[in-house]
């Protein structure tokens, strides 16, 4: 029963500082057939030109080096590829508050923004996930969006680009 509660840590050199508790291998495979996440991963946290105001907590899930490659590869093409994902997310977030303040504006105090450079204040990522699994994304960012919904927003990322922001919770 001592070993339950060990950590290992790593320092990985895109993620940095990772850690993570010592589990039973067949505990990971569980989670992973019962798809709970963060089950096993590498956590820590990161900050990238995405994001260079905030200083994210991410989860890295890898069962192996070759998948923390991957993963890793992917934030390397995040990063090269940031201003332009940065762009995407403005313009998806700005279209979903309009959206939203056109359907629930009279009703709740959403502020006046008239463009997708003024949403930026609004965005504040929380947590950053990262997994294979998907050949659509392999990674998404829990935003926290400041308008008065209890909503939030949910960034699924390429390699290159924004894949789908969406409306979650």
């Amino acid at each position: 029963m001592l070993g339950l509660f060990e950590r290992e840590t790593r320092d990985d050199p895109q993620f940095g500082h990772l850690v993570r508790k010592k589990t039973w291998s067949a505990l990971v495979h569980l989670a992973d057939f019962l798809e709970i996440p963060g089950a096993g991963a590498w956590t820590g946290t990161l900050r990238t030109p995405l994001f260079p105001e905030t200083t994210l907590r991410i989860s890295v899930k890898a069962r192996d080096e070759v998948e923390l490659r991957a993963l890793g590869r992917h934030l390397a093409q995040v990063v090269a590829h940031a201003e332009q994902i940065r762009s995407q997310i403005a313009h998806e977030a700005f279209e979903t508050y309009r959206l939203y303040r056109e359907e629930e504006g009279a009703a709740k105090a959403y502020a006046d923004i008239t463009s997708p450079d003024a949403i930026w204040p609004l965005i504040k990522p929380v947590k950053w996930d990262f997994a294979l699994g998907s050949s659509h994304h392999k990674s998404r960012v829990e935003i926290d969006f400041g308008w008065p919904n209890p909503h939030y927003l949910g960034a699924y990322l390429d390699d290159t680009e924004l894949y789908v922001l969406q409306v979650e919770g």
